[in-house]
């Protein structure tokens, strides 16, 4: 597989599962992403038990709830861990990049009504993917 196509295919199938988890099975977000993830970050080099790591930190950050029914600090740290997921793979300032678009996405989604959670969904999504090539 050419650098080409993990560039183009990786962030725009992470966008797509990110946002079918979120119309459709939970279990495509929670656990089909987080295995297309962990399989992508085997492809590109990274030792198998830190792949592991990685896949079953992502796995549990992809349950965790962030919904209205979550108190405002616990969804701050919901949306901290999705960086965090990636530092099994490699301590980088890089995993700073998931949780600050969903921060900001997450924040201007329920700030002007105009922004559809599916376009919040889906730059999620890209950014999990974007992070994983970037490292």
């Amino acid at each position: 597989m050419t650098k080409e196509v993990l560039i183009i295919g990786v962030p725009a199938v992470s966008w797509v599962l990110f946002s079918l988890g979120g119309i459709g099975p939970k279990w495509i977000r929670r656990f089909f992403l987080s295995c297309f993830l962990g399989g992508i970050a085997l492809l590109t080099g990274f030792i198998w038990w830190k792949v592991a790591l990685f896949t079953l930190s992502l796995m549990v950050v992809l349950c965790l709830p962030y919904g209205n029914n979550t108190p405002i600090l616990g969804r701050g740290v919901v949306i901290l861990c999705y960086g965090l997921a990636f530092l099994p793979l490699k301590l980088t300032p890089i995993v700073l990049i998931p949780p600050i678009t969903f921060g900001l996405f997450y924040w201007l989604s329920l700030k002007y009504n105009w922004l559809s959670w599916k376009i919040v969904e889906g730059l999620v999504g890209l950014s999990l993917g974007i992070t994983l090539l970037l490292m």
